[in-house]
């Protein structure tokens, strides 16, 4: 295993994707209505299954759920536009073996798996296994040469769906707290700031929200 790895890998948080001038223009070209979206770099089945991951992760409440922001749409377009050929060739074989253990302990149609089912699949693959996460990013690190080379490999399931997951919790993040939606709908928003307070109460100044980038 290799240490330094894996810690890097830990190390990685919300804040690993930067806010690129080409990040943020995909981000803002993704206005599809989800009903008719189609994946571009995806297959269907990916889709579906972002779609409603993204949901558990990010709820509707009194804001927007992540659907309702196009974020699987800027995760799709994110992976075909943004990331090299290696690490696309990574991110989706992640992905794809996501998709296919929720298919096979669930349903094989990602869209009739109930909320139940994937939080009860998301608690148990994330939030329980980061308990273990240096274990399971140092074993990732171990497969990357063979699948850049075609090699098959017999991965641990565990190791797949908390490494796909972590990627997408991220990305699910980043893409949600700079949509324009909630930057000016739920975040505090002023399109013209004006005076600077060096220190205040933020309940007093913006209700308690953070304000927008």
């Amino acid at each position: 295993m290799d240490r330094r790895k894996a810690l890097r890998h830990i190390g990685y948080s919300a804040g690993f994707m930067v806010a690129t001038p080409t990040v943020l223009s995909i981000l803002q070209s993704c206005t599809t209505e989800q009903a008719s979206w189609i994946p571009a770099n995806l297959s269907e089945d990916e889709g579906k299954m972002l779609k409603r991951v993204v949901d558990i992760i990010i709820p509707k409440t009194d804001s927007p759920s992540a659907s309702e922001v196009n974020v699987p749409e800027f995760m799709d377009k994110y992976i075909g536009d943004a990331i090299n050929e290696n690490d696309q060739i990574i991110v989706r074989w992640k992905i794809k073996g996501l998709t296919d253990q929720l298919k096979a302990a669930y349903n094989e149609d990602p869209s009739k798996i109930t909320d139940e089912e994937y939080t009860e699949f998301l608690t148990k693959n994330l939030k329980e296994a980061s308990k273990g996460a240096y274990e399971l990013f140092g074993k990732f690190d171990s497969y990357t040469d063979a699948i850049m080379k075609g090699e098959d490999i017999e991965s641990e399931p565990l190791v797949v769906s908390f490494t796909a997951l972590h990627d997408i919790r991220d990305m699910v993040i980043f893409a949600y707290k700079n949509s324009e939606m909630v930057g000016e709908q739920v975040l505090a928003y002023d399109p013209v700031p004006g005076a600077y307070i060096g220190c205040d109460d933020l309940q007093k100044l913006t209700g308690g929200k953070a304000w927008s980038l």
